[in-house]
């Protein structure tokens, strides 16, 4: 389990998105910033950046409502 951030369990990551992409993915669906992000990760905001243009191409969206939505229909957020 993660001290901050998301706790993402074995096997229960979206098929096409790695760990960490699914975390990034739901600090935001959560309404976090990039700068959020990075922090309650431990990462930089450019890392951020990138892992939002990936999660962005893996999933074939482009904004961040659609990444929730996204979010919300996959279950990544519980």
């Amino acid at each position: 389990m993660m001290k901050q951030g998301v706790w993402i369990p074995r096997g229960q990551k979206s098929e096409k998105l790695t760990a960490r992409e699914t975390q990034v993915a739901v600090l935001l669906s959560r309404g976090r910033t990039t700068a959020e992000v990075a922090g309650e990760l431990g990462i930089s905001a450019e890392t951020v950046k990138i892992h939002v243009h990936n999660i962005y191409g893996r999933i074939d969206v482009h904004d961040r409502t659609l990444l929730i939505k996204y979010v919300i229909e996959k279950g990544l957020d519980k």
